[in-house]
């Protein structure tokens, strides 16, 4: 069973435009509105691999029809807990040479109850053949150390963890090793105090840092430059980049990491699991706003992936 989890969802509208003139009047040419945030786009593409999923955290009541819809459509098990107020829009301005600006409100205020009543249920799901995808931001009120909290619980109770996070909460939850991550350059930077862009000689040693922490694989996202993945068993796989045309990069880290939970759910080896989060993280690339890449894009695009061992 993969569980989900997107404590600070939001309603995800794209707007896709020649060129953002700040301080001008701008004409949108194209704009779409999704059910976003990170774990429920993990969990459409997971649905579009062929996978069922349970999708939980905290939705408004106000403006959930939308999700709903979602759930609906990618056969969603809802088991989010309804809050007083709207779920938060986040905007993506995609200009036509591929540039994004994002901006995005701060999402919900939860207290200690409300908590208490998420882990609660939370709780319900663990166990034995559980696989539990951590992902995105806190909203406010819940403590930076959840995620790790999280973890532990989790693993505690014979579950697995993928955990997609960033700063302090991806700090935290690495110490209660986690079975899976997948940071991208801007995390590894942060996690490791970098001031440069590491070349891939010194990623791949800071990925091995990470996997002495616990996690049995690590993916390191490169966005245009492809991917690494680092195996427990000492393997470390390099990823040229896919070309297709670029709509919208929002939610391509999140399709590398549905299809990896996938891929583990399914036990299929490293090598099979990196082919197939290649080519979904390309298919989420080449769709408008935070859809999914449709089946038949991944298959293509799986064959036309180039992988070698390093």
């Amino acid at each position: 069973m993969i569980i989900t989890m997107t404590l600070n969802p939001a309603i995800d509208k794209t707007l896709e435009l020649d060129q953002l003139k700040v301080g001008e009047l701008n004409r949108i040419a194209k704009v779409r509105s999704d059910a976003g945030g990170k774990g429920i786009n993990v969990s459409k593409t997971i649905h579009v691999l062929g996978g069922t999923t349970t999708a939980c955290g905290f939705l408004g009541k106000e403006n959930c029809r939308l999700f709903e819809k979602c759930f609906q459509e990618y056969s969603i098990f809802d088991s989010f807990s309804y809050m007083d107020g709207e779920t938060r829009t986040n905007l993506k301005i995609m200009e036509l040479d591929g540039k994004l600006t994002e901006i995005n409100e701060p999402g919900f205020t939860v207290n200690q109850q409300q908590q208490k009543n998420f882990l609660a249920l939370a709780e319900k799901f663990m166990g034995p053949g559980s696989l539990f995808v951590l992902s995105g931001s806190l909203p406010r009120g819940i403590e930076k150390d959840f995620y790790r909290v999280m973890t532990e619980k989790i693993l505690a109770k014979g579950g697995e963890v993928f955990m997609d996070a960033d700063g302090d909460s991806f700090a935290q939850a690495l110490e209660a090793a986690p079975t899976m991550i997948k940071p991208n350059i801007v995390e590894l930077m942060q996690y490791f105090g970098l001031d440069h862009e590491p070349e891939e000689t010194e990623m791949i040693e800071l990925g091995k840092k990470l996997l002495a922490k616990g996690p049995e694989m690590v993916c390191i996202s490169r966005g245009g430059d492809g991917a690494l993945l680092l195996t427990k068993n000492n393997k470390v796989y390099k990823a040229e980049p896919l070309k297709v045309e670029v709509h919208s990069t929002v939610g391509a880290g999140d399709a590398m990491v549905a299809s990896l939970a996938y891929a583990r759910a399914q036990g299929m080896d490293a090598l099979a699991s990196f082919r197939l989060a290649l080519a979904c993280s390309a298919g989420a690339v080449a769709t408008h706003g935070t859809q999914p890449p449709t089946k038949e894009l991944i298959d293509t695009l799986m064959k036309q992936t180039c992988i070698k061992e390093i």
